[in-house]
């Protein structure tokens, strides 16, 4: 018997290692817990095309396309038909909000605001100001419990206790471009419209600065302030 290559051992050796990181479970390989999967609308998934996604305190996830609104709980969507206007209707599902009493709140086309809490609509507040054409484009909530929705006109409104309130240039808006909304964590309204970012205050719209972005996204910060 002839003795044994070296070279040839040790290629033999660095192909079982490759093979053998190969066949180890995604898991194993990166000795991790966290894992991914994707649902597509085979899985249940009532389309591809996702405005909102909220976690309400029961746990259930709450899906929001442009055609329902659906809850899952881990496993399957269930569709919540109460969301679903009846007739023949084109309105879709712009955006979702869960506030802090667990409600869930639903902006539809043409200005249409729906409240869902208990996994019943509590309350529909139809937007009298809002503007033929336009499309809601981000809701928040303040510290007092009021929900602010922008849409795609320049336009902010704010509901409390079911009564809208619309605000425009008089009150400090630019009334050009979309206002983008968040709340920073004591409960303080930022919005930012036209390269401006503004805070609401007294009743107003105040300048803090401008940017360079015409159109800037913000998110709330974890200590204060925003994104």
């Amino acid at each position: 018997m002839s003795k044994p290559d070296f070279c040839q051992i040790l290629r033999w050796c660095l192909l079982s290692l490759i093979l053998g990181v190969l066949i180890l479970p995604a898991g194993a390989a990166t000795n991790s817990k966290w894992f991914a999967r994707a649902w597509q609308p085979e899985d249940g998934l009532p389309e591809h095309t996702m405005v909102g996604l909220a976690q309400s305190p029961d746990g259930y996830l709450w899906v929001a396309t442009h055609g329902s609104l659906s809850r899952f709980d881990g496993v399957r969507f269930q569709e919540f038909t109460p969301a679903k206007p009846t007739g023949p209707t084109t309105d879709q599902i712009r955006a979702l909000l869960l506030d802090r009493r667990g409600r869930l709140w639903m902006a539809r086309d043409a200005g249409t605001i729906v409240c869902v809490e208990a996994g019943v609509i509590t309350n529909v507040v139809r937007l009298k100001d809002f503007l033929p054409g336009a499309l809601i484009r981000a809701m928040t909530e303040d510290a007092q419990g009021g929900v602010w929705i922008s849409d795609s006109a320049g336009k902010v409104f704010r509901i409390v206790e079911g009564k809208e309130q619309a605000f425009g240039e008089a009150e400090g808006l630019t009334g050009k471009g979309i206002c983008w909304l968040a709340t920073d964590v004591r409960g303080r309204l930022w919005f930012s419209q036209s390269g401006r970012l503004k805070i609401y205050e007294d009743s107003r719209f105040v300048t803090l600065f401008n940017l360079r972005q015409q159109a800037s996204r913000i998110a709330q910060a974890r200590q204060n302030g925003i994104w």
